[in-house]
């Protein structure tokens, strides 16, 4: 189930200090999760076409610390073919500055859960990562420079990393529209559509379940929106066993 990925990380910081909001954000957690028993995460590959690697990261800013999301699958150049294989929803370590800032921490991160399964896979091609900002596609390209740099030195050493990635040919860069990253899914509450939408494009079938409507579930959870954000997924396993 990866489109509970943020919820769980929301709620697992909130453990520490746990309130009866959380009790209710927990109860309409579980009632959509049984309201969705019967959706699947499915792979699915089309005769003839070639799959590759590719890493979806992307970071919202909706608290002081970001929130960072990384979805990686192989796919056809097509996007009628998907492998899910790995994703991730975790709150950033560092403040960052900016959206650009944001965007390279969440890169980094994301290709440090990555690249390990991506050696073990493949050897003679590089990785395919695919971020909606402009602005980290040219400091990968350019290396930070006095005229163009981020005011956290964090970000700063993040972003010559991944053009020193991208220079080894270890990792190839490329632009993703924002109604086409899969990543977002990971990063912030999205309406009924766009949530739909974003549980499709990263596999998931989904399949009505005869336990009623899950949307009415689904809508009370959007209605509530907690600002604190996980620092680790294994919460997940805390709360939903």
């Amino acid at each position: 189930r990866p489109e509970l990925s943020l919820v769980a990380s929301t709620l697992g910081s909130r453990v520490a200090s746990w309130s009866a909001e959380c009790e209710v954000e927990l109860e309409r957690t579980v009632g959509f999760v049984v309201g969705t028993a019967a959706w699947t995460l499915r792979m699915v590959v089309r005769h003839g076409e070639k799959l590759r690697p590719v890493l979806y990261t992307d970071a919202d800013r909706h608290s002081v610390r970001s929130q960072s999301g990384s979805f990686f699958c192989l796919e056809s150049e097509s996007g009628n073919s998907l492998i899910p294989l790995l994703w991730s929803s975790k709150r950033q370590g560092v403040v960052a500055t900016s959206a650009a800032a944001a965007e390279t921490i969440a890169a980094f991160q994301g290709l440090s859960l990555s690249l390990p399964l991506f050696d073990a896979m493949y050897s003679d091609s590089a990785l395919v990562v695919k971020i909606d900002n402009s602005q980290v596609l040219s400091l990968v390209k350019n290396g930070v420079s006095d005229k163009l740099y981020f005011t956290c030195k964090s970000a700063n050493v993040r972003a010559n990393a991944l053009a020193e990635l991208q220079a080894r040919d270890v990792v190839s860069f490329e632009h993703c529209r924002t109604n086409l990253q899969k990543a977002d899914l990971y990063t912030k509450v999205l309406e009924r559509l766009k949530f739909q939408g974003g549980a499709r494009s990263i596999g998931l079938n989904l399949v009505e379940s005869e336990r009623g409507s899950q949307w009415k579930v689904y809508n009370a959870f959007v209605a509530f929106r907690s600002t604190v954000i996980a620092d680790d997924m294994e919460m997940m396993f805390f709360l939903f066993d």
